[in-house]
């Protein structure tokens, strides 16, 4: 599988992800404990498709964010 297919899964994915972390985290008060524990305990996904996807996108990276200084 190429990587903008891989994209094409790990951004929505990531997205779905980020959203859960951010609605169990503000509505903490407000779910029971166990709907939170479950939708919270997501975070470890979310961090594991984060590294992915600068993985995959690393040549981005390194082209636009870590540029070589001219000599």
């Amino acid at each position: 599988m190429n990587k903008q297919k891989q994209l094409r899964f790990v951004n929505p994915a990531l997205a779905v992800l980020l959203a859960l972390q951010a609605l169990s985290g503000m509505l903490h008060d407000v779910l029971p404990n166990g709907v939170f524990e479950v939708l919270h305990s997501c975070g470890w996904a979310l961090v594991v498709l984060a590294v992915y996807h600068v993985y995959l996108n690393w040549p981005w990276v390194q082209k636009n964010i870590l540029p070589t200084p001219n000599k």
